[in-house]
């Protein structure tokens, strides 16, 4: 009999994406932020692999639940993991923006601005 907790895949794969998320903020704010298009490439390709861990989610509650699970069961686990990642998310951009680099928008602004009139 299985004993583990239906909320297990989704709280285990939040927990991963959430630290996934925080390696991505962490590469993007501090190598990409020096140019805006590789700013916004590096978050459109760390949010399709963001989505990726999102399916695989929901491909191992599928899994965990015998092959065969409905809707309800599945999105469960993958709501559970958006939930986590998301206020993984929220603490990583207050505690960076306020802490760590407080500068940062300002610096972005200024490099946006020097970006955009060289083209």
């Amino acid at each position: 009999m299985n004993t583990t907790s239906k909320y297990t895949i989704g709280i285990r794969f939040g927990i991963l994406t959430g630290l996934l998320y925080v390696v991505f903020l962490f590469l993007r704010y501090s190598f990409f932020a020096s140019n805006p298009l590789s700013f916004g490439l590096f978050a459109i390709v760390s949010y399709v692999l963001i989505l990726l861990v999102y399916l695989f989610t929901g491909i191992a509650r599928k899994k965990e639940l015998g092959g065969y699970g409905d809707f309800k069961e599945i999105f469960q686990s993958i709501f559970i993991a958006i939930l986590i990642a998301e206020a993984v998310y929220v603490m990583f951009n207050l505690i960076y923006i306020k802490f760590v680099d407080p500068a940062f928008w300002e610096n972005f602004k200024a490099t946006t601005l020097s970006y955009l009139e060289k083209k």
